[in-house]
This record gives structure tokens, sequence and C-alpha cells, in this order.
């Protein structure tokens, strides 16, 4: 698979990379497997024209916080402080949106749970903008710290585990929320195909808002009790030698 099968977009965030938004948000709550992803080790996947390896696979490839866990064994951090966080709600992030030719041009309408059952065709979408409301917060382990773990380490990615290599990313940050307000635009109008699915907005587990704001573009408020995994930013390995 390659990265247009996972997100529909992506937002650099400084100190930690690009962060890769889930085209299928993912039930994320305090000790599943998707909250554990953060500090995991994951396959790289295809992205750009020329497959260049530069995008995390959103799947566990070795034991689960396999980084995390060599932090602690190692005496560079401990349970309580090896991940920090940062607040992220009320701020506005204008997405760049991947569009790319090929299969899996109709996928789920951007960053709502798949139940919605709500598909789109990639190729006419043009923008999103995405506002977090109360509770988002961003996890993450600083830089600065894998780099103390890859020096530790002489470089040697084995160290971390026997199967690693150059095709293998660290999941350094995951941003998980509650609450938010995607505004979506395409390139030419779609509402016939949105809304005759709009009635299964209502019956998937979670407050799905969708408002229809022009003839081409789209208002989705999505307001939730239960957190949602809806980024991630994968780092490789060998970048951590300065």
């Amino acid at each position: 698979m390659s990265r247009k099968d996972y997100y529909f977009g992506s937002k650099y965030f400084r100190g930690l990379g690009k962060a890769f938004f889930l085209k299928v948000i993912q039930e994320a709550p305090e000790g599943s497997g998707n909250r554990k992803l953060l500090g995991s080790v994951v396959d790289e996947i295809d992205y750009g024209v020329f497959g260049s390896k530069e995008a995390p696979k959103p799947e566990h490839h070795f034991d689960h916080e396999i980084i995390i866990k060599k932090l602690i064994e190692h005496g560079l951090a401990t349970r309580e402080n090896v991940v920090e966080k940062q607040g992220l709600a009320a701020l506005d992030y204008a997405l760049s949106v991947k569009r790319e030719r090929g299969a899996d041009l109709s996928a789920n309408f951007p960053g709502i749970p798949v139940e919605a059952g709500l598909d789109i065709d990639y190729t006419n979408l043009r923008r999103v903008e995405i506002t977090f409301g109360s509770g988002t917060t961003r996890y993450y382990i600083r830089r600065g710290l894998l780099e103390k773990l890859y020096d530790k380490l002489d470089g040697e990615d084995r160290h971390i585990d026997s199967r690693m290599d150059d095709d293998k990313m660290i999941i350094n940050s995951i941003i998980i929320a509650k609450h938010f307000v995607s505004n979506v635009s395409f390139n030419k109008e779609v509402g016939a195909e949105i809304e005759a699915r709009a009635a299964a907005l209502s019956n998937i587990g979670a407050t799905l808002n969708f408002k229809k704001t022009s003839e081409r573009s789209y208002k989705v408020e999505f307001n939730g009790d239960r957190e949602y995994l809806i980024a991630l930013t994968g780092l490789e390995w060998s970048r951590l030698d300065r």
C-alpha cells in the first residue's frame, strides 16, 4: 500500500517533522494499540511520484512502544517523563492535500470514522482546513531524547531490533482529538454523492454535523465522547545522526 491509501493530507510541525492526517480516524483510548503507536517502529510506505519512502505506515511492526522501552532501559527517560504533550485546541491548520491519479481514487471523506460510509473522489479534493477543539493534544517524544538513544547505541539500529532496516520509521508524535472542525473544498460540485449519505452520519457512535457551505465546500463538525487518533509523524533512525 502507498501513502494515499492511509492519508489525505499533511502539515509540517517544527521540531517533529511532517504530520500525516488519516483518511479514516481511529479510536485511540488510553492503553490501546493505536495510542501505543507513539514510540513504536513501523514500515515506511511509498510517497511521491517516484515512490520515495518517507511516510509512516500506521501499523505496528515490532513490539508496541519499543523505542520508549529502550529509552527507559538505557536510563535516558522514565515512564513518567518520556512522553510530552502539547494542547492544540483552537489552532487552525491548512493541510497540504495529496492528490494522485491511479488506484483508490474513491475513499472515505477526509478525517471522519469509516462507519459513516461517505466516500469522495480524491482527485477532486482541493483544500482541507482543520480547527482543533477542546482536548486536542499532541503527544510526542523529543528529538533530542531520540538522538541520545542513537548515541547510546552508537547508531546501531540492530540494538533496537535485529529486524530493523532502512525501510523503518519511528513514530515520534501522534495527535489525539475528540472535537474538531474540518472545512473541505473541492474543484467541482460534489453535492449529490455526499448529501445522499448524510443521513448515516448520526449512526456512528459519535456526533457528526455535516453542513454544505457552498456548491463546492462542506463543513464537518466532529464532537465525540471518545478519543481518536487523527494524525502522526515518523522519523527515520538514520536522521538522528547529527
